[in-house]
């Protein structure tokens, strides 16, 4: 079956909680008891509904790409409609539970495989498996870190509260909150981990690579405003490989999305849910103030929106291949562009900065028309950056809401949130508790870990 059918699967997580040490720890599949060979434990990280699809949806529910009618949000569940106004109240437990689960998954593997039964396979074979497991549960952590968790401020994140850590399967481990440090410091340690043990190549990208490795720390460094070590990663990813799809090749005119799956771009491959079924080109409206940034000739305006017969804008060029969804939740090489150029920029290296966003522009904007950027001043080429990665990686899961996050901690980068709700106008502040989701009720209440405000 095509995977981008698979995401349209109600899939059940067994996620049960029994006991306050049981607390995320219930074996989602019973197999799981009976591990024995290298092949057992394949099966478990190469599961790709498990492990690549149903990553985090909440935090696209309150960014602001789009907007709904009245009518839609009305017509919305109950969680959908509090994450869309920005409420008090806990975003849907599938963003936990599932994530969790995966997590588990993962644990599972790294408890074991050293110990497994190689039968055909080779030690080689062993270190991917293991390595393949750092990096699954290290690229969930930091989706959940990015819902649960407060923006990362060096030097003042010791005492502010992260996420709860699973450091093993056992179902008697003791659980707590990770300080925000600990958080971002665990998935760290999980990437660089992953990066000794991955291969250069995978038989599919749904499998990490070296190149996934450092690609998830570049972006992971950006959050942590590392821009020193962002660009290292993100350089090594470059190159690796720095193939960047022409835009000027593709049909514009073309009603159909023009990025297939596993595209040339794709450096590992992943999907969100959407249990609301708001990120839709039936629901989803592209507001106005994105959609207007892209000029005449910048070709993602034609290749990435599509205008519907009622005169609405959609967005349908999600790097998933989906025609109807936006769901693409993987790692881009476009990305990686994006955070060398910022990081570059940041770091003083503004020509070098400036040269990599232009490399990227020059398949984004039409050939008759491109002309490179040019300044040699670090907040003009900042500002520069910004709105590329606003432009380039709209609508991609999580990105716009880990920006919003980093970029409100200056003031010179901040951005108030208003959405109109009927004849109610709802405002998110920088910086606001709702940038920072609350954990479901259930969890609190038999974990007894502390709820966010």
């Amino acid at each position: 079956m095509n995977r981008k059918y698979l995401k349209y699967i109600v899939f059940s997580i067994a996620v049960i909680f029994g006991s306050c040490k049981k607390f995320l720890s219930e074996k989602p599949l019973s197999s799981l008891a009976t591990l024995e060979s290298l092949d057992d434990y394949k099966a478990i990280i190469q599961n790709e509904i498990r492990m690549n699809d149903l990553y985090p949806f909440c935090y696209d529910y309150s960014s602001d790409y789009f907007y709904l009618t009245e009518e839609d949000f009305n017509a919305l569940d109950e969680t959908g409609r509090n994450g869309y106004a920005w409420e008090a109240q806990p975003a849907h437990q599938n963003n936990w539970n599932q994530n969790f689960t995966r997590i588990y998954d993962a644990n599972v593997v790294l408890d074991g495989v050293d110990n497994a039964l190689l039968g055909n396979w080779s030690e080689a074979d062993r270190r991917e498996v293991k390595g393949t497991a750092y990096f699954f549960k290290a690229f969930t952590l930091l989706h959940l870190a990015a819902i649960y968790a407060p923006a990362y401020e060096p030097g003042k994140s010791h005492e502010k509260p992260g996420i709860p850590l699973r450091y093993s399967s056992d179902i008697n481990e003791d659980i707590k909150r990770a300080t925000l440090e600990e958080t971002f410091r665990h998935i760290e340690d999980l990437l660089l981990k992953s990066c000794e043990l991955l291969p250069f190549s995978t038989k599919d990208k749904t499998l990490p690579t070296k190149e996934a490795a450092w690609a998830a720390l570049a972006r992971h460094y950006l959050n942590m405003q590392d821009y020193e070590r962002a660009k290292t990663f993100a350089d090594s990813c470059l190159g690796f490989n720095d193939v960047i799809i022409d835009f000027n090749n593709l049909n514009q005119m073309a009603t159909a999305n023009q990025f297939s799956e596993l595209n040339n771009e794709v450096i590992f491959h992943a999907t969100k849910g959407d249990f609301s079924s708001m990120i839709t080109t039936d629901k989803a409206r592209v507001d106005t103030s994105l959609y207007d940034l892209y000029p005449e000739d910048d070709l993602r305006k034609y290749l990435f929106y599509t205008t519907k017969e009622n005169g609405n804008i959609a967005f349908h060029g999600d790097y998933s291949g989906s025609q109807s969804i936006a769901i693409f939740s993987g790692l881009a090489r476009d990305e990686v562009c994006l955070i060398s150029a910022e990081s570059s920029i940041r770091t003083g290296d503004v020509q070098k900065g400036i040269a990599t966003l232009n490399k990227l522009l020059a398949y984004r904007i039409s050939k008759s028309t491109f002309t490179p950027l040019t300044t040699s001043n670090q907040d003009d080429a900042l500002k520069m950056v910004l709105l590329e990665r606003r432009k380039e990686l709209a609508f991609r899961a999580g990105l716009r809401w880990m920006d919003l996050k980093r970029l409100n901690l200056e003031k010179s980068t901040s951005t108030t949130l208003k959405r109109k709700i009927g004849n109610r106008e709802v405002e998110l502040e920088p910086n606001g508790d709702r940038y920072v989701f609350k954990i479901p009720d259930r969890v609190i209440a038999i974990s007894g870990i502390s709820q966010n405000p």
